[in-house]
Order: structure tokens, then sequence, then C-alpha cells
């Protein structure tokens, strides 16, 4: 067991009793994110295991100033935030979680899609009411969030095609198409940006491939296109892009622009996202636990021989 806890910015957790069961004390938690570094280190204080959001970095200073700090359990599939060379240095164990919110991820952005193809919100794609049957959805990074994105695509009788680093030789059995990125720009109607976060993708020179009429997505943290370019191409009449409020924070006053669609809620929070994210959580502090125990037995008996 663990002698403190702490939440230490908000996360979507939903069962902080299960939570508790792990901690000695009682859960420490914080509804906000914290201000600046001293506020991170005082609301660590002397917990040795702490759960963070993307909000909070932590950085050699923090770590140098919260000695009982064994185990940084990340909230989310991002490690950008966390110094991993000095907490390998400290021997504090870091995890994070995968897998947890692909769907929801996938499904705001077709009902952005279909919302802009009918016209039931502020914005139309095009003059008339469209279909997305027989569009081109090009998907940059076929990770998880991709590969999903590429399946509700299909069932809608999409052309999907996609670029990555890695080819996915399996998927493309199921009718999805690998091309380079130059000729994903040239040729799709909606074009997903889907990869590791501050993975920069599209330059000036990307910029100018893509076509009229499109629809550009963005679900990729960090910074992953040239932010200046991308104003000039959204101010043509015809162009349309879907954020999140979540990537929105790295591209500060995109979402002001016109027929720019980014959504106060973070898509990524559904009640069963966020039940799988609980629950891999506790499956991360369980394992931690277990084998930080293991070790202990394995010190004390060395120390008796």
């Amino acid at each position: 067991m663990l002698n403190q806890i702490s939440i230490v910015d908000k996360v979507n957790v939903n069962s902080k009793i299960k939570l508790q069961r792990f901690s000695k004390n009682k859960l420490k938690f914080f509804s906000s994110g914290p201000k600046n570094k001293q506020d991170i280190i005082e609301r660590i204080g002397k917990s040795d295991c702490i759960l963070i959001g993307i909000e909070t970095k932590i950085d050699k200073y923090v770590l140098k100033n919260c000695k009982n700090l064994k185990y940084i359990c990340v909230c989310g599939t991002n490690l950008s935030n966390i110094d991993i060379n000095e907490t390998i240095k400290r021997q504090i164990i870091v995890s994070n979680v995968k897998g947890y919110c692909e769907t929801s991820t996938a499904e705001y952005i077709f009902t952005e899609i279909l919302n802009l193809a009918k016209g039931f919100n502020k914005y139309k794609w095009r003059n008339e009411i469209s279909e997305i049957k027989d569009k081109t959805l090009g998907i940059i990074g076929l990770g998880a969030v991709g590969q999903e994105i590429a399946n509700i695509g299909l069932g809608f009788g999409m052309n999907i095609v996609y670029f990555s680093k890695t080819r996915k030789y399996k998927l493309e059995k199921n009718g999805i198409e690998f091309v380079n990125l130059k000729e994903l720009l040239k040729k799709c109607d909606i074009i997903s940006l889907n990869v590791p976060p501050n993975t920069f993708v599209l330059s000036e020179k990307e910029f100018d491939l893509i076509k009229d009429g499109v629809i550009f997505i963005n679900t990729s943290l960090g910074k992953i296109f040239d932010k200046n370019r991308f104003i000039e191409w959204i101010k043509k009449p015809n162009n349309f892009a879907i954020f999140d409020s979540i990537y929105c924070s790295d591209y500060k006053n995109l979402d002001k622009l016109p027929r720019v669609i980014c959504r106060n809620k973070i898509a990524a929070f559904t009640y069963e996202s966020k039940k799988i994210l609980t629950q891999k959580i506790i499956d991360n502090i369980q394992a931690f636990t277990l084998i930080n125990n293991y070790d202990k037995k394995l010190k004390n008996k060395h120390l008796k021989l």
C-alpha cells in the first residue's frame, strides 16, 4: 500500500473510492490545474504517488523538491510533460494509459463532420446538404485513434487513405490505401491529423498542396502544423477545421477564427472512456504496489542474510 496518493490536477477518473483503498492516508485531490511550480510542489507535498493529467509539468526542479515521490501515474498517453531522465535518476516509476479514448474521439470527429455535411449547426460544408459516402478521408497517423476513424469511415462508405511512418498491411486488407503525404493532401476531401505529440507534419509547403473546400481535423497534442499558414488557409471561404478544446490550447485563438469548430468539452472524455481510464489507472497502481512490496521483501531478505 502507498502512504499518500494525491491527484495533482483535474483528471477524469470516475471513482475516487477505488483509488482510496491504495492509500493509507486520505486521498488528496484538486479540481483545477496548478498555477505554477510551487503550487505543484505544495500539492504533491509528502506524497509517494501522484496522479496527473496534461496540465501538470513535472520537471527537475519539482522532482528535486518532492523527495518522497516514488510513482507518477499519468492519466493519459502523453509523457512530454515529465522529465523522464530525471525520474530514472531518482528511481521514480512513471506509467501512462493507452487505449481508452479512441472510440470517443472518433465519434466526436464524425459527429462534427456530419453536422457540417448536413448544415445542422452554424456552418454548412457545401452549398447544398451533402453526403459523406464516396468522399475521400485522409488519415495522417494510423494509431489507435486513426484506426477507429478509418473503421467508422469505411462503415459510411468513404474512401480511406492514410499516411504513416509504418505501413499497416493487415489493415490495408480492409480497403484502406497507403499513400505518401503529398498525394494524401492533394486528393482528400477531409484530412485528419492523428499523430504522436509534437510530431510536426504540415509546414507552408504542405498547406499549399491542400485543395479548396476541405475539412481539416486535428486531434493531436502539441505543435503539429504551421499556425500562421493555417490562418491563411482557413481564410478561404470553403475550408473548415475541427478541433477539440484540449487541442485548441496548443494553438491559442484559432477557435475564434471563422469556420473553426472547437467545443468547450473534451471529446475524449465520455462516461465509457472515463470508466476504462479509471480501471487502467487502478491496474497501473496495483501493479506498482505489487512490485514495490516485492522489492521491499527482497531488500529485507538481503539484510537478514
